[in-house]
């Protein structure tokens, strides 16, 4: 958690550092950059779009709109 919050801080000075607002792809890739994991931006916006297909998947869970057994990313 410690690491996290480091990360995040750097990140929240270099945006303020930065002329405009950076895309989301380029804040992923600033995280990446300071965990230092190596990623390549494909790999970034793969693991971006699974996690947004899982936080839709259990926003669907929780409201029931999987009951008939169609799971749908939206």
């Amino acid at each position: 958690m410690e690491k996290s919050k480091e990360v995040c801080e750097n990140i929240a000075s270099r945006i303020e550092e930065s002329d405009g607002i950076p895309s989301p792809i380029e804040i992923k890739m600033m995280i990446e950059d300071e965990l230092e994991y190596g990623l390549s931006e494909d790999e970034i916006v793969t693991l971006a779009v699974t996690f947004k297909h899982i936080d839709d998947l259990f926003e669907g869970l929780g409201s029931g709109s999987f009951t008939d057994g169609n799971l749908m990313f939206r």
